[in-house]
């Protein structure tokens, strides 16, 4: 495959990272920043790419730059590969079980707040999760709002489970109590908690709710004494970047989460995240990677719309009432979506090459 007909790199943990050539440079690029190439380290991915050559020059990158762990053993992704890749098997559900959260942070993709109440039937969830079942999904996130606010969360755990899902909840841990800590973690749940900084008048701050640091850092050590595997996730904006080290390493030494359990991510311009100011720093972070799942992702709101991405709210894709099945081949065979208004790099790689196939 010649060089200006890749779109992207396939790297070996599944994730894409887009690539695009300009005035002789090579830029790669994905959601922890942007890296040109050129000169030798130039060249030598242009060897690797076209003659399978490998070079030294590849692992000093991936040394440098940990987002670019296997560029080494990356697959050219262009043209040819678009539709391969949009119809790749579903791996991953996302439902999103109510509007409402105790919180009301500032970014908040979802505009969730404690005054919505709209949750999504019991009988609707059940469907998705059989459906996803049926497609070879993997792993389901129940999220929200706050997915513990809604009454039937444990019934709907046990159903994942029993249909051999992976569950994750992703929470700000504040209706964690010990009652439905006891009626979860048995069933082998992971919990993944937002947490905005370990300081108070910062998280606090972000949530716009007085005291949910403390509550989330409570709920984190009554999950983990229950034996539940648990993650923290982190959005970086401009109100909390600065506290960011401290934060993840903080996680890590007070807290008692593993490294790779602590997630970080940037703000999104989507729902209240538009009126939020980004960090500055996105192009000079270097982060821990975290491997994405291997397969296709789906969005299931709590109207009943799917949608690709949890962060791709303009882009619906159909009902749930239509089935899941039918709404992934109508949209595999649409090839919809424009890398402007897609929020993620990797989703803009895949984009373009859908637009050139």
């Amino acid at each position: 495959m010649k060089l200006h007909e890749i779109t992207g790199l396939l790297l070996p943990d599944g994730r894409l990272i887009e690539l695009s050539v300009r005035e002789g440079e090579i830029v790669l690029a994905a959601q922890e920043g942007e890296l040109r190439l050129v000169g030798a380290f130039a060249e030598a991915l242009r060897a690797w790419l076209a003659q399978g050559k490998p070079s030294p020059l590849l692992g000093v990158l991936e040394r440098r730059y940990p987002w670019l762990a296997g560029l080494s053993r990356a697959k050219a992704f262009g043209r040819g590969h678009a539709r391969a890749a949009l119809c790749r098997p579903l791996a991953m559900l996302f439902v999103e079980l109510t509007e409402r959260c105790q919180e009301r942070c500032v970014h908040c993709y979802a505009e969730s707040l404690p005054e919505r109440t709209r949750m999504l039937p019991q009988a609707w969830a059940r469907k998705a999760l059989d459906e996803a079942a049926a497609l070879g999904a993997r792993w389901v996130q129940f999220t929200g709002g706050d997915p513990l606010l809604h009454p039937e969360l444990p019934a709907l755990v046990r159903h994942a489970r029993a249909l051999g899902l992976g569950v994750e909840i992703f929470t700000n841990g504040l209706a964690l109590r010990e009652g439905l800590l006891a009626r979860l973690a048995p069933l082998g749940v992971r919990f993944c908690f937002s947490v905005y900084a370990l300081r108070a008048e910062v998280h606090d701050a972000i949530t716009r709710v007085p005291g949910s640091l403390g509550r989330t850092l409570a709920a984190i050590a009554r999950a983990r004494a229950a034996g539940a595997e648990v993650r923290a996730a982190i959005v970086v904006m401009k109100d909390n970047e600065a506290w960011l080290a401290e934060t993840m390493a903080g996680l890590v030494r007070e807290h008692g989460l593993a490294p790779e359990h602590v997630r970080v991510d940037f703000v999104r311009p989507v729902g209240r995240g538009r009126a939020v100011q980004a960090p500055s720093q996105v192009r000079v972070l270097h982060l821990p990677v975290h491997a994405t799942t291997d397969g296709g992702k789906l969005c299931l709101a709590v109207d009943g719309s799917l949608y690709p991405c949890v962060f791709a709210r303009w882009l619906r894709l159909g009902f749930l009432h239509e089935g899941i099945a039918s709404v992934l081949q109508r949209a595999a065979a649409e090839q919809v979506g424009t890398p402007a208004r897609l929020s993620c790099p990797d989703c803009r790689a895949l984009a373009r090459a859908l637009a050139a196939a």
